[in-house]
């Protein structure tokens, strides 16, 4: 069982209706919650924090930004990073 338990279960879906609440309708939401409870009910399914996301976003952006010409110093200091930090995100 989760640390969490059923505590979880009302905060993950609160929280999923909460993220898409604006975006979707009610039934939607509701079948959305049902077909992960479905799939996922009573396991304990990992799931990632957000910044590791954003992490690999931001560094796509930056190869991306170099391809298209930016320098690695103009990208650094756009990013508040050193020239090293661009250079080792771009061999990657």
């Amino acid at each position: 069982m989760c640390k969490r338990g059923i505590k979880f279960k009302d905060d993950f879906f609160s929280g999923l209706r909460f993220a898409l609440g604006n975006e979707l309708p009610e039934p939607q939401l509701n079948k959305i919650c049902i077909e992960i409870s479905k799939h996922y009910g009573g396991e304990c399914v990992y799931i990632s924090k957000t910044y590791s996301r954003q992490l690999s976003v931001r560094n796509n952006t930056i190869k991306q930004e170099v391809q298209s010409g930016l320098r690695p110093s103009q990208l650094a200091e756009r990013y508040g990073m050193s020239t090293r930090q661009i250079q080792r995100i771009i061999k990657t």
